[in-house]
């Protein structure tokens, strides 16, 4: 009995002693998680890398490749490759620390729902946009359960399920989750803090996506002078509350103030923050293309679209539907400098980048339909024209709310083509559409001032007409 006792004090203390080094490494693997997450924050990333490397030879001598813990090194494994924009090695590890969580604790926890969440991003990233969505609707929906409706968890997914929906050309369906994410950001945080000015540039997305831009004005100047209180000029969030409004301002024709604006973000990104590897300074140089290209100054503006073009393309490779919308935007410039070969090659490569996406709205190839419908009349191919036009006009019928300055636009277009063909009737119809459509945007304004707009689109439209 004496030896059994003995024996089995030994295992006892030899457990114990097994608990002990468990506990100790696990508090390790943490702490460096921890510092690998600071680093990453600051971009040091060989020292985020380092740090994490640590954890991970703890982890796997220890626990091993099973384990909880070695799902939390992995993911943070992805997460720095993730801010390093490596989407292909992020995604590596992202799945491999959803597989291991789902294994060993199910899908019912906080560790799940974020990493579904970054394996979405990613997926989002790479225009795997089915199985996005599918992973952003599973982490919204566990994160609803375990923490209710109002929670920073469920902010976060909305706000990229919202960009996802935007990429998708499903604009209805991210009005919705705009306005969802703005009542949540409202009911969170408190009314002087960068968390509500980031809830004010939130209502004014909702209102600009609606298409109410005086209103998406107003929030974001609340939210730029919020951030110049809170945290001063050179900061990430006063940069991308400054875009907001300039986007706005040239929304206006005001582009005399918004590109001065846009060049003060530009300057701060490059010469201040020296962060030019982020989504604020990629949207800088569009909007900034868009206010040289109306100011005249399309040089400047190919430039810098060549320079947008580049950036992506490094990201993400020749194939992605983001390079399609950057082909778009050259091929447009191309377009106004008469380069039209050119442009009728850049636009070709865009729709046919678009529909080899699965999942992708049929609505996002209006712009590069639109583009070469233009193309066409410049080269006197009228009949091809109003082939790309008539095409472009079904799917805008589906977003004329949200894509209502290109619907008129198209109208115009495609009513000065038909006329052209000796198609009066058809023109006629297509015209009066244009104006109705104009009407209904200029609801808010006066009778007068409504009726002024249409005589200016009415003038322009004989005067093309004028040279047929």
């Amino acid at each position: 009995m004496k030896y059994r006792f003995l024996f089995l004090m030994g295992l006892i203390l030899t457990n114990v002693q097994a608990q002990n080094v468990d506990s100790l490494a696990t508090k390790q693997v943490d702490s460096l998680i921890q510092v690998s997450r600071k680093w990453t924050e600051q971009k040091e990333f060989e020292k985020a890398m380092e740090a994490n490397q640590a954890a991970m030879q703890i982890v796997t001598t220890i626990f091993g490749k099973e384990s909880p813990a070695f799902a939390s090194v992995a993911f943070n494994t992805g997460r720095i490759n993730y801010f390093m924009e490596k989407p292909n090695e992020a995604e590596t590890w992202y799945r491999q620390s959803i597989q291991i969580r789902k294994r060993v604790s199910g899908k019912m926890n906080l560790d799940y729902v974020k990493t579904a969440s970054n394996l979405a991003d990613i997926c989002r990233i790479k225009a795997k946009y089915q199985e996005a969505n599918s992973l952003y609707l599973e982490a919204d929906s566990i994160a609803t359960l375990l923490l209710g409706k109002i929670n920073p968890i469920r902010l976060n997914i909305l706000g990229n399920l919202g960009h996802l929906y935007e990429l998708m050309g499903y604009f209805e369906k991210e009005i919705l989750i705009r306005q969802e994410s703005a009542k949540i950001s409202d009911a969170i945080f408190s009314s002087n803090s960068t968390e509500y000015a980031a809830s004010l540039n939130s209502l004014g997305n909702v209102y600009h996506f609606l298409g109410d831009d005086a209103s998406a004005e107003e929030y974001y100047r609340k939210a730029l002078a919020l951030y110049l209180n809170l945290e001063g000029k050179v900061s990430m969030q006063y940069v991308g509350s400054l875009i907001n409004l300039a986007t706005i301002t040239n929304g206006w024709g005001g582009y005399d103030k918004g590109v001065p604006m846009l060049e003060e973000a530009r300057e701060i990104l490059e010469n201040k923050l020296q962060d030019t590897h982020n989504d604020f300074y990629r949207n800088c140089l569009g909007n900034l293309i868009i206010g040289y290209q109306a100011l005249g100054k399309l040089e400047k503006a190919t430039e810098l679209c060549k320079l947008r073009l580049q950036i992506f393309q490094e990201m993400v490779g020749r194939t992605h539907p983001k390079i399609a919308d950057e082909l778009s935007s050259l091929a447009g410039l191309y377009r106004i400098s008469g380069r039209y070969s050119d442009a009728d090659s850049l636009y070709k490569e865009s729709i046919s980048i678009f529909e080899r996406v699965e999942g992708n709205s049929d609505t996002k190839l209006i712009v590069p339909l639109m583009g070469l419908a233009m193309v066409s009349i410049e080269k006197n191919e009228l009949s091809k024209a109003e082939a790309y036009a008539l095409e472009a006009n079904q799917m805008l019928i589906k977003v004329s709310k949200r894509m209502r300055g290109n619907y008129i636009s198209n109208l115009f277009m495609l009513a000065e083509l038909q006329e052209r063909l000796g198609k009066s009737s058809e023109a006629e119809r297509s015209f009066n559409m244009a104006c109705s459509e104009v009407r209904d945007q200029l609801r808010t304004y006066s009778a007068y001032q409504s009726e002024k707009v249409l005589e200016t689109c009415r003038m322009a439209y004989s005067k093309r007409l004028s040279y047929i």
